[in-house]
């Protein structure tokens, strides 16, 4: 053998040696063993539909929930930026414990809220992490309508007697047309 081989060898056998050991290097974390890449603990805030829409003087809500990644416990405040003028807003829970997953959004857009497509964003953030989503709101005309409401719920009146009571009367969705009240079922 000539020491040209030999030296071929050698460097061959040191090819094999170290393609094994990068094999089992690579088995052992794909196994498990070894230390590989932590999973880093944080959260996400999945919403399926990122839309919503509510008539003036009406009410709405969004589901969405708080998916934990990597043993992530710490609670997540909730909060909004961009409502439009005239719609009041709650989460429920909020915050959101480490036991807790879904979250429930109301929306009130009052009488007065300008109709339109609008743009909000909602921030979830807890443990050092931020999440944010963006959501379309449409606010829509209410139907015209009206609704009456009785300043008590019964009168009592003696025989000869009379009684009085006050009647409220609100409007919605730019409701114009008179309104003639009558009384029905009285004795």
């Amino acid at each position: 053998m000539r020491a040209s081989e030999h030296s071929a060898d050698r460097e061959t056998i040191w090819a094999i040696r170290a393609l094994v050991l990068l094999m089992l290097g690579v088995l052992l974390v794909r196994c498990g063993g070894g230390r590989g890449p932590a999973t880093e603990a944080h959260f996400f805030l999945s919403i399926r539909n990122p839309s919503i829409s509510v008539v003036q003087g009406g009410q709405a809500t969004l589901t969405m929930s708080i998916e934990r990644v990597g043993n992530f416990t710490a609670p997540v405040q909730l909060s909004l930026e961009g409502l439009p003028e005239g719609v009041e807003a709650s989460f429920s829970p909020n915050p959101v414990l480490a036991e807790q997953t879904g979250v429930t959004l109301s929306l009130r857009a009052s009488l007065q809220t300008p109709t339109g497509s609008y743009s909000f964003t909602i921030r979830a953030q807890g443990g050092g992490v931020l999440r944010e989503a963006s959501i379309q709101l449409t606010i829509g005309t209410a139907s015209p309508d009206f609704n009456i409401q009785l300043s008590l719920s019964s009168v009592g009146i003696v025989q000869g007697g009379s009684a009085s009571l006050q009647v409220s009367l609100t409007r919605t969705g730019n409701f114009q047309d008179a309104v003639s009240l009558s009384l029905e079922g009285a004795p």
